[in-house]
Parts: C-alpha cells; structure tokens; sequence
C-alpha cells in the first residue's frame, strides 16, 4: 500500500465533493479594501483591553419604565438620601469634634473645616470619577485617593468613638460607685 492509496477500513471518498485545488492557485491580492474593514468600536473599554478574547454580550432592549419602577427607584433615592445625609451629619460631628479635641486644632470652626474638606474632597472626588466614567475616559487612580480619605474619615470616626466609650464607661463606673 502506497500513501495515496486508501486503507481498506477507512471510509471511502465523498464522491460529491471537489478535489482540492492546487496551492500554487491562489487568488490575486485584496489589498485595496475600501473604507473600513471591521466594524470596531470607536472606544474598548479598560476591561476588553486587558482581557480581548472576551466578547460582550448583546445589549437586552428595553422599555420605558413602568409605574411601579418609577416609584420604586424614587423611593431608594430618597431612602438613601436620607441614610447618607444622616450618615454625613454624625460623621461630620465625630470628626470636627476629633479634630478639635484630640488633633489640637485651634478652634471648634478649624475641626469644622477639616470635616468639611474630607468630605467634599470624598463626593468631588467621586462625582469627577463617575464623570470620566460616563464620558468613557475613565481616571482609574482618581479612587485611590477616595479610598485614602474614605479609610481616614472611618480611622477618625472610630478613634472619636472611642473616646465616647471611655467617657460612657467612666460615667457608668461613676454611676455605680456613688449608688
């Protein structure tokens, strides 16, 4: 048996399909495509760089929002608007009056100052993030400083707390002692 003969258990040729054609048969050069070859998006996402093999899936049409969602969505937002300014407001307490108590600051209106700039360089930073976002030129270190006085503002907040604990548990001790 030669090598183009065919073993006898093997299967017999496809009588229907053509025989290959011969590789010194190429067609000529598509080298004047017109215009733009691929269908590419105009910006790829930080994430499709890092990974190009992975595809997005199809955008899920939607319709216009029900009744019921609009209400439902109204009311987390002011829910959390809520939970936030509360949130906002002992925060900004805590930490002004830390900053003037325990950091030496001069003044109660200085500790005020110092909560103050935490938190808005917080939310400036965050709406600057979220921004970029939306415009789709992200800033990806712009979180790492959020992060930074994000963590500050939780360390001050429990060091404040801290000092609350100590005075509550000495005022029970007292309590205690004089019953």
């Amino acid at each position: 048996m030669t090598i183009t003969e065919w073993p006898h258990t093997a299967a017999e040729p496809d009588p229907v399909s053509p025989a290959p054609a011969a590789v010194s048969e190429t067609p000529a050069a598509v080298s004047a495509t017109p215009g733009t070859v691929s269908e590419t998006p105009d910006f790829v996402s930080e994430t499709q760089k890092r990974n190009p093999d992975e595809t997005t899936p199809p955008a899920v049409p939607r319709g216009p929002l029900t009744g019921m969602q609009k209400l439902a969505i109204g009311g987390i937002i002011v829910f959390a608007l809520v939970l936030a300014g509360i949130g906002l407001y002992l925060s900004f307490e805590h930490v002004a009056s830390f900053a003037h108590e325990e950091l030496r600051f001069g003044s109660l209106g200085k500790g005020q100052l110092f909560a103050v700039g935490v938190d808005v360089g917080i939310m400036v930073m965050i709406a600057v993030d979220l921004l970029m976002a939306w415009l789709k030129r992200p800033i990806t270190w712009i979180r790492y400083p959020v992060w930074l006085l994000t963590s500050a503002t939780v360390v001050l907040n429990a060091a404040s707390a801290v000092g609350v604990q100590a005075n509550v548990h000495h005022l029970v001790r007292m309590k205690v002692h004089h019953s």
